[in-house]
């Protein structure tokens, strides 16, 4: 069963942003009360748990620079094997089953992200809890959008919508430096900003103009989402230092003889969408002409 199967067709009772204890998790899906990976029998979805506890076990889970989620797996002491919730997580694209997030709060309260899916794993030499170093195996993960803009919404409703997000994506913005440490440096951007990037984009690179060169498994124009001005130089997570960019003019900045001019074109483009976009009036009409 591909990812497109009954993970896509089922309906997910959870709301983005809502708080969950584990028991209204367990009551609601079925499954365990205490593992950070869960999955009930009967429910189509890995649920995945993280939070700051899992630090003294070891666990490296973070949102990358690529607005991608890298996931720890199960086992805090001693090597991770592929088995029960690790297998579970790696088999999704074979099983068919999503993976839904959870972050935890305070005490046992859960507040659900949403749906991911897995993009690739690998191990790293990590400590466990008792120190020693071990292998651990990492997941990275890539959030799903549910609030990408139908195809077939008009004019203004696209205004509406594209209006959401930046709300959504200012309220998550942060203009703090990254947080720089003697052995890493920890890059987070908002998952936010990310929807609202590539909204924004609508399917086409802000950098060529080009057509997103695929769909990717969830039904999205593939672009990634640049920082104009890096996170490690201390750039803003903002969503007008941000573009949703292909994946040739992504490393083509990054790599390429001419890459800071593309950056720079690039951050013109955006500095002109932001300032041309049309408000919507409190009323649910556009303003100005």
């Amino acid at each position: 069963m591909s990812t497109s199967g009954a993970a896509a067709l089922a309906s997910i009772p959870f709301a983005e942003g809502k708080d969950y204890t584990r028991a209204d998790i367990a009551r609601t899906v079925g499954g365990p009360v205490q593992p950070g990976i869960s999955t009930p029998k009967r429910f189509p979805f890995v649920l995945i748990f993280t939070g700051g506890r899992g630090k003294k076990f070891g666990y490296k889970d973070r949102w990358t620079s690529e607005g991608t989620f890298v996931y720890t797996g199960q086992g805090k002491r001693g090597e991770m094997t592929y088995r029960l919730g690790n297998k579970a997580i790696a088999d999704t694209p074979r099983s068919g089953k999503g993976i839904l997030l959870f972050h935890t709060q305070t005490g046992r309260v859960q507040r659900y992200f949403g749906r991911l899916r897995l993009l690739r794993t690998w191990t790293e030499q990590l400590p466990d809890e008792s120190g020693s170093l071990r292998r651990a195996i990492l997941f990275e993960l890539a959030p799903i959008s549910t609030s990408a803009a139908p195809a077939t919404v008009g004019p203004l409703d696209r205004v509406r919508h594209l209006a959401e997000l930046k709300r959504r994506a200012r309220e998550g913005a942060s203009h703090a430096p990254a947080r720089k440490t003697r052995e890493s440096v920890d890059f987070e951007r908002s998952p936010a900003i990310v929807t609202y990037a590539r909204a924004r984009a609508g399917g086409t690179c802000e950098a060529c103009g080009a057509v997103a060169p695929f769909v990717d498994s969830s039904g999205d124009p593939f672009l990634i989402c640049h920082h104009i001005q890096s996170l490690s130089d201390e750039g803003p997570d903002d969503p007008e230092a941000v573009g949703a960019i292909c994946p040739n003019c992504h490393y083509h900045i990054h790599y390429g003889r001419d890459g800071v001019g593309i950056n720079a074109r690039l951050g013109e483009v955006v500095r002109k969408k932001e300032q041309s976009e049309r408000p919507v009036g409190s009323s649910g009409t556009e303003t100005g002409s």
